[in-house]
């Protein structure tokens, strides 16, 4: 999914999860990052013909917001990131909980250098979606490169009870704030990490 989505041929095919209902965080998830809509099993021929015909609709004549996160996406590759904040920015305004557009929004800020704002964005995207690991993994990142070693904590504790993904990033984080004398803070992220893995197994 992740490589269908980076590819400017691919990225716009619709994509559908069928799933159970014990991963249904997991999907949760992944919907606010790459999926287009998630049915959980067991499900009926109808549920789904519903979903794709909702899908299939939403591809062929997509809302406002959809267009202006469109728009956005064309001046970022075009090198005018101004415009496409503006786009994103109008976007966000008719979809203010999605927080996958909030997100995006603070990483175009994080282009333009203006790194309050990016945090700004990124927080408020966390604070919307309890499931968005990935919006909680870029404030981790960040808060680690300004040594806001509690923050940076904080975060990637919240991330490693999401979802392992980011766990090598995890842990790579913590031997940094080894190096760093910050013991205390690498202690309770190994830890984190051992019992969401043995929790895992379970």
């Amino acid at each position: 999914l992740e490589s269908i989505r980076k590819d400017r041929e691919l990225r716009d095919i619709p994509v559908l999860m069928v799933t159970t209902q014990a991963e249904k965080e997991v999907v949760m998830e992944t919907a606010e990052i790459m999926v287009d809509g998630y049915l959980l099993k067991p499900l009926t021929p109808k549920a789904l013909e519903e979903k794709i015909n909702d899908i299939i609709r939403h591809l062929n004549e997509p809302d406002q917001a959809t267009q202006h996160v469109r728009t956005s996406r064309y001046f970022e590759e075009t090198g005018d990131l101004k415009k496409a904040i503006r786009q994103m920015e109008a976007a966000v305004a008719l979809k203010p909980g999605a927080s996958r557009l909030i997100r995006q929004l603070g990483l175009l800020h994080q282009k333009i250098g203006n790194l309050p704002l990016m945090e700004n964005y990124l927080s408020k995207a966390a604070a919307i979606n309890p499931h968005d690991a990935v919006s909680r993994y870029l404030l981790a990142r960040h808060f680690g490169n300004t040594g806001d070693w509690e923050y940076a904590t904080r975060y990637f504790l919240e991330v490693i009870a999401l979802t392992s993904r980011f766990n090598d990033a995890a842990i790579e984080f913590g031997t940094a704030l080894m190096s760093q004398n910050q013991a205390g803070h690498a202690e309770r992220l190994f830890e984190s990490i051992i019992f969401q893995s043995s929790s895992d197994i379970k």
